[in-house]
């Protein structure tokens, strides 16, 4: 947040939940948007703290998106009991999310048509960190493309959404096809995403965030993250990932 003029002294601003704001929102837009609850921890709200002499301050807002399906938002007033605001002190985060955060572990997990090269493997890429990565076979020796990720879900779903984040370098996928099968013998092709037509990052430490929501067209229990291509510039046979999220139900 910018203030117009510096302050002479530090001044912490409270900033509250106002429904009445989400509600004038929808009014208007073709997307209504349900309150985020304030029950069972979904969002913490930090302080706003303008220092002497600064005309800007940082706000951190963290939702917790695990159990929320749809789209929600978190209308926020900002307000001081000593000064009075001139200009705009509202702000309205919003959030789409068509299906629950799976929770994975490494166990659930299995590494086909290559090996790990470096890093803790799965633990890396479930670790919620960027600066974690595990890399599949290093050089001109790694097998041959496709390499596999089976995933044997505690659960059924029947749609489904992929997120991960490229590593500090390079070696990010350029095509991979998603699978799903119910005895991770017999598998049902879901879709392809390339670089070209479905935006895969290849730049360093990216989230892949505009993912689909794939219907499945059933009931599934294993999930196939299947490789095909990458980024090395040396053109090996080689891939990695700093972190890796399934969304489904």
């Amino acid at each position: 947040m910018t203030l117009n003029t510096a302050l002479t002294e530090d001044i912490t601003c409270d900033v509250t939940v106002k429904k009445e704001l989400l509600d004038e929102y929808n009014a208007t837009s073709p997307i209504e948007y349900s309150l985020i609850s304030d029950k069972g921890n979904n969002y913490t709200i930090g302080k706003l703290t303008f220092s002497k002499g600064n005309v800007t301050a940082n706000l951190t807002v963290k939702i917790d998106i695990t159990n929320l399906e749809g789209n929600f938002a978190l209308p926020l007033e900002i307000t001081s009991t000593k000064y009075a605001f001139s200009g705009e002190n509202t702000v309205i985060i919003g959030l789409q999310n068509s299906a629950p955060k799976i929770t994975l572990t490494p166990d659930m997990m299995t590494l086909i048509g290559t090996n790990f090269a470096d890093g803790n493997g799965f633990a890396d890429w479930l670790d919620g960190k960027l600066a974690t990565q595990a890399q599949v076979t290093y050089g001109g020796g790694a097998p041959a493309f496709p390499h596999q990720v089976d995933i044997h879900l505690n659960s059924a779903i029947s749609k489904l959404r992929v997120r991960y984040a490229t590593r500090n370098t390079n070696q990010h996928p350029t095509k991979f096809i998603i699978y799903a099968s119910n005895d991770g013998a017999n598998w049902k092709e879901i879709k392809v995403f390339t670089a070209e037509a479905d935006g895969l990052p290849v730049s360093a430490t990216t989230y892949y965030d505009t993912c689909p929501t794939m219907l499945l067209g059933d009931s599934y229990t294993y999930v196939r993250f299947e490789v095909h291509s990458s980024t090395n510039p040396s053109k090996f046979n080689t891939w990695a990932l700093s972190e890796f999220e399934l969304y489904g139900k």
